[in-house]
């Protein structure tokens, strides 16, 4: 079997290999010479016309009409937040326990409150269930007003 070995290290290559394993240069095989590495070109930076080819909206997109903040007002770079009706998160609260929470994206403390009267209900004979019921009717409607004045709506 004829073994090929790389010119540049002399390290055994397999039969089908193109290039060595060891140093990765080319490797010469039979009647067939390895190119010349290319020499480096210097980057040029792209000319004034190619930079601005790129400034212009893809065809078919338009591009959003920005409005300018009047005199005086600070312009906002912040998410919407919609505000919560604690009424509703009080009323969710009643019809399931945890689901007030679950509305006001509350997800772990929904969650809880739910473990916590299943786990109170069982310990209690379902005499403490009531309890739960209220405490989450009670606090998913605080944690809504609290939602609503983090997010900066008055009262």
């Amino acid at each position: 079997m004829d073994e090929t070995k790389c010119a540049k290290c002399g390290s055994p290559a397999l039969p089908d290999a193109r290039f060595c394993e060891s140093c990765g240069s080319p490797l010469i095989t039979a009647g067939v010479q390895p190119t010349q590495e290319p020499t480096a070109q210097p980057v040029v930076p792209p000319t004034q016309p190619q930079a601005q080819q790129y400034e212009q909206p893809m065809q078919g997109y338009q591009q959003p009409q920005a409005q300018q903040p009047a005199p005086g007002q600070v312009e906002a770079h912040y998410m919407h937040v919609e505000r919560k009706k604690p009424w509703l998160a009080a009323l969710l609260g009643i019809l399931i326990v945890g689901f007030g929470h679950f509305y006001l994206g509350m997800w772990l403390k929904g969650i809880g409150l739910i473990v916590l009267a299943i786990i109170v209900s069982l310990l209690t004979a379902f005499l403490g269930a009531p309890i739960i019921w209220i405490i989450s009717c009670v606090w998913a409607y605080f944690d809504a007003k609290n939602y609503n004045r983090k997010a900066g709506y008055p009262e």
